[in-house]
Order: structure tokens, then sequence, then C-alpha cells
């Protein structure tokens, strides 16, 4: 990894080097470096690029974001100095490759030529379209150089006075007089980026406009994936992976990329409605991250997300059909090995083995899926929970700068967009208080409900669960309210029958057939009798209103909210006599819970019979995270908060020097 020194000076050690960064992070303003030196952050100070060995000086304007383990990364400024340096330097270093091909072509050969420097230049878009032997995983091209018969490369493969390129691994197969023969990896990720290359040639290809981007024409479709990388339907899991089939937009003009800014308020309001909008500027400027990733999943489109937050990266990447190919996070290669070490779907030795394999040209689903490390839906139930917790992540800032780009891929495999969007809901609906579900639940409560025909989505694409594909299929029919559609199921699934149906109504699948005839069941007292026998069966931390990761430093403050709004000077406890008694039960329950939770030792041994190890050592490993950047913000009192904490939800030796490490 490139490194950056103690005289500011970003050292790389080739070429090849500096453009796979420029690939993963150099192209979207950041470099994440290798380092001795604690830099302070958000400090503008200027940087020079450079390359061993070569006669390259390229000076930047940067500030260091994050700086913690021997890792630093950069945030370059908005100069548009930065911009003109960097591509500056992207010419200088493609200008040898190019002269070295086109030396080597100058019979007028349509043949690809493969420099010492490991780079592949086809002479021209139509001679790689031409090239069948490509779609078999077989190369064939001119060289000066003589390789080694059963070496593996890393190659980079692009084609003359293009800016597209993209990694392969291949092995040599043959290498004779001024030709090489090479074999393709059959690494899903190598068969997808050259894939990704061939459409984007024949994308621009077409001879009506050829300036304007436009969609891929059948005959660019991608391969389906073999067997060994297609993920099996489980029965039970919402699991990953044949694309869910969306009714296709109306509109499917190319769109231009946008940015603005995702809002979160973490109440009804937010949740209520996450219906898609048009991948537009002007309608997505202020959003919610709801309804933005609602608008990519429905639009027909390609394209990835990217959002900035306390100086941490996201990437989210979508194919056509919604599915989420890939998430790019902080330590996100890494973090799913670790995650599927945990869940034991994986060895801890092969863990080893699979990080030492990690590069920047290798992901990890390539190299998961090409080794048959572990099962696909395993390894995408783990990238599908990253990409849930990268999400409550960025909601808990509340305002986030977000990007969103038009993106060329032939990944068909990955998360299933209702795999995505009804976990996550599930969370946050999970999080929010009783009021404020009531207030969703609300509308549900007025008529029989059923399934919109003129959905986007139908739940067949959208609820992968059995018992909640039994609900939403087969209860949900428009002779039934929503309280009728809930009686066959165990009463501990209330809850999440509940947030299910939110969800449902939320996308704009649910309609009403007609007023309900329970009339007198609708009063907001009866509503709230029906809480109460919900949360009679919720755990101690529900009843309490609080979440069963908070400090226990804020129970008092959830125990006043309650007492408040279920008091008896409120307009829910002066209805009616009746609706008086029920807000005096509410009371009662949540004092109960918080005397109750207030016990430590009781508190923890409640919290393990309701939530698993996994999440207890992920919420303390996310709380140990956050605490870091509000130590970098001086913000002491919360950093405290956060790390007591994880320690209680999981006591880790490094958790308890880190709160020793704030001092008293």
């Amino acid at each position: 990894m490139a490194v950056l020194l103690k005289d500011g000076t970003i050292k790389f050690d080739s070429a090849e080097e500096l453009l796979g960064s420029y690939d993963a992070h150099l192209s979207r303003g950041g470099l994440f470096l290798d380092t001795s030196v604690a830099w302070p952050l958000r400090v503008s100070r200027t940087f020079t690029i450079e390359i061993e060995g070569m006669d390259v000086k390229t000076p930047i304007r940067a500030e260091a974001v994050y700086c913690s383990g021997g890792k630093v990364g950069l945030q370059m400024t908005k100069d548009p100095g930065n911009r003109q340096a960097v591509e500056e330097l992207l010419n200088q270093l493609q200008a040898p490759r190019t002269s070295e091909a086109a030396e080597g072509q100058k019979d007028g050969s349509a043949a690809p030529f493969l420099g010492e420097d490991r780079v592949i230049v086809y002479p021209s878009a139509a001679a790689l379209l031409a090239d069948d032997q490509l779609s078999s995983g077989l190369l064939g091209a001119k060289t000066r150089t003589m390789w080694n018969i059963g070496e593996v490369l890393t190659l980079t493969l692009t084609v003359a006075e293009r800016p597209e390129r993209c990694q392969i691994r291949a092995k040599v197969a043959m290498c004779r007089g001024s030709m090489v023969g090479l074999q393709l990896s059959k690494a899903p990720q190598t068969r997808q980026d050259v894939e990704s290359l061939v459409q984007a040639m024949q994308a621009d290809s077409q001879p009506a406009e050829p300036a304007e981007p436009v969609e891929p024409a059948e005959s660019a479709e991608p391969v389906e994936p073999a067997e060994s990388a297609e993920p099996v339907e489980p029965a039970e899991s919402a699991e990953p992976v044949e694309p869910a089939e969306p009714v296709e937009a109306e509109s499917q003009e190319p769109f231009e990329a946008f940015s603005g800014f995702t809002v979160s308020t973490r109440d009804a309001a937010e949740l209520g409605s996450i219906l898609p909008l048009g991948l537009d500027a002007s309608e997505l400027r202020e959003v919610s991250l709801f309804r933005l990733v609602v608008s990519i999943g429905a639009s027909g489109h390609a394209a990835v997300l990217t959002v900035e937050v306390e100086g941490w990266t996201f990437h989210f990447r979508f194919n056509d059909k919604g599915n989420l190919v890939q998430f790019l996070g902080p330590d996100s290669q890494a973090d799913v090995l670790d995650r599927l070490v945990r869940s034991g779907q994986m060895a801890r030795i092969k863990q080893r083995e699979a990080l030492e394999s990690l590069d920047q040209y290798n992901s990890v689903e390539a190299l998961l899926l090409g080794q048959k490390l572990v099962k696909p839906r395993d390894m995408w139930s783990c990238i599908r929970d990253q990409a849930v917790d990268a999400l409550e992540t960025i909601r808990a800032a509340k305002r986030c700068e977000y990007r969103v780009d038009p993106i060329v891929t032939g990944r068909r495999t990955g998360v299933r967009f209702g795999s995505l969007i009804v976990p996550w809901m599930d969370r946050a609906l999970s999080e929010i208080d009783a009021d404020q579900i009531g207030l969703l639940r609300g509308p549900l409560d007025d008529g029989f409900l059923g399934i919109s025909s003129d959905a986007i989505w139908q739940p067949d694409s959208i609820v992968l669960e059995k018992k909640g594909a039994k609900f939403a299929g087969e209860m949900l029919d428009g002779t039934r309210t929503l309280t009728d559609a809930m009686a066959p199921f165990p009463m501990t699934m209330r809850n999440r029958l509940i947030r299910l149906a939110v969800t449902l109504n939320a996308l704009g699948m649910i309609e009403m057939h007609g007023e309900s005839q329970a009339a007198e069941e609708d009063k907001p007292e009866y509503k709230l009798e029906r809480d109460l026998e919900e949360l009679a069966v919720s755990d101690k931390f529900v009843q309490a209103g609080v979440h069963w990761s908070a400090h226990a430093g804020t129970y008092p403050a959830a125990l006043a909210r309650i007492e408040r709004d279920f008091g008896p000077d409120e307009e829910l406890a002066r209805l009616s006599e009746t609706a008086a008694r029920f807000c005096r039960r509410r009371v009662e329950l949540a004092r109960k819970a918080h005397e109750f939770i207030e016990d430590a030792s009781r508190r923890k041994s409640h919290r393990k019979q309701v939530i698993t190890d996994s999440q207890l050592r992920f919420a303390a490993e996310l709380m140990f995270k956050q605490a870091d950047l509000h130590m970098m913000k001086g913000e002491i009192h919360k950093a405290r908060e956060l790390i007591e904490a994880a320690i209680e939800l999981d006591p880790r030796p490094e958790y308890t020097r880190g709160l020793a490490s704030l001092g008293s």
C-alpha cells in the first residue's frame, strides 16, 4: 500500500498501484494510505504524489479525515487545480503504455498487445468486440516479454485512447515468439468486470447519438453466472439472490449524475411514505435515505450511491433490477470475513487465508465464490447486514451529503431489493417510540386491507420470509382488517407483522377495500389497549421505551417521556375514563420495566435472553468506533457513554483500555 511520509510525500511503488488507487479512492477525491505520523484532522495542506522510479511529482491540496492504527484517510479539497493535476498525472502514466502498444501493433493487426507493465491494450473498441475468444475465457495477445508458463498474473485490460479499464487475473497458458496465450480466471469478479468493459464498448458503438449514454442492447446482456456462483434460494431466510422483478419504471431515459443531502428525523414522518421518485436532482435534492434507496431500486438503472459521513465513505452499487450487487465501506471486505466466522459459516483458518489473498483487484465476493469457501446466500446475508448497519449509521448522522452516479455493471446476483428494504425498515421501525408506531398504524386500522395491483412491487418480490409472505400474500386479501389478518399468527409475532404492514404501506403496496365495521375498536383507547396487549409479551426494554443497547444513563429521560405522553393531563387520557385507565396501565408497565432493567445484573441477564451474541458483539464494535469519532471531536462525555455501553454488551479488554484512556 502507498505510504504518506512525514514530509507530506505520498509514495507509490508503481504506476499500477496508483492506477489501482485511482479506481478505488482517488477518482472520488480520497486516498487511503499507510503512515507512521499522527496527522491532525481537518487541516488542509499540500501533499506531493511520487512514484518509485519515475520522475513524477504532483502536488495536491487535501486534509486528513481519518488517522488511526497506522492508517490515514485523505480527502482532497474542492480546488479545481486538484482535479487538473490528477488528470495530467493519469495522462502522463497512460502515455507510455499507449505508445508501447502502438509500437507493438505497427502491422495494423487487431490483436491486443501485452506490455511489460502488465497492461493489455486493444487497438480499438471494434477489435475488443470482435474477439470471440474473450467470452470463452481465453485471450491471445502480442508481446515482447517472455512470460513464465503457468504464472498467474494480475493485468489491466483497456482500449487505446479510451479511459475505461478493468483488472483481471489470468494464467499464462502459452508464450512462444511474439505471442502469449492467457486463460482468464473463472472468478466471478474477473468475468463480471470484463463483461462491464465489453458493455461499455457496445454502448458507445451504437450508431445513433453515440455521445449519449444508452441502455445496453439485448445482445449485450450479461451471461448468467455459472452454477458455482449461483446462490440457492433458502427455505426460511430472506436472502439474496435471484433478482426481484419490479414493474419497469415508466421512464427509462438515462439519468445524469446528481447529488444532494439525506435527512433523517427518525419518526413517523420519515417512515410513513417511501414511494420512489425519479432519479432527478430537483426531486431528490433533500430526501430521506429510505426514499433515495427505493428510488434507485425502482428506477430500472444501474447506479452507485456514495455517502460521506463523519470522515467515512460508503458505496452502494445497484444493478438495473434494484439488487445491491456490492457494498464498500471502511474495512468492509475484512468485516465480511469476520461476520462469516462469528456466525459459524467460515473457519478461522480460512479467514486468515482469505485475508492474505485480498487486494485491490480481488474482491471478497470474487474470492469467496470463486474458491467456494462459503455458500453464496451466507455471504450475501453478511453483506446485507453490513449494508443495513451502514445505512443506519448514515441515518444516525441525521444529515449527510450523497451522490448518485450511473454505472455499467454485468452483475446479476446480489442482495435482492426486498431482502434489503424489509429488514432495514423493520430495524428502523423497532427503534422508534410506540406512539410513533401508533401514528403509522392508524391508517391501517380504518378498513379492510388488500395488496394494490398497481404497486411497483408485489409481495412475492418483496416479502421473502415464509410467515411474512403468508401474511402479505394470503391474509391481506381485501376482506380483513389488520387485527383480523394477524389473528392466525402467534402473539409474539404481532409487533413484527405490524412493522411489515407499515413497510408495505410505505412502499405503496396496500390499498383499502372499504371501511371497517369495527368502528368501536378503532377508537384511540382501544388502539391503546391493543398496544398494551402487544407490550405485555414484549421484552423489558420495549416496555421501558428504550433500545436494548442504550446506556443506562438514558433510562430516566425515557421514563419521563412515557409519564408525560400518557399523563392525566394529556389529550389521550382525557378522551374517556377507559382511555385514562389504559394510560395509567401504560405508565405502570413502564415503571415496572424500568425498575427491572435499572438493576445491572438482571438487565444483562435479560438482554442475553432476547438478543443474540452476534448482535451484542456487533453493536459493541459499532459503539466503540463511534466513540473514537467523538474523541476526535473532543466530545469526551459522549465517547465515555458509548464505551461504557459497549463494555456492558461485550466486555473486551480493548474496550476497557479505551475507557481507562479517557481518565476519570
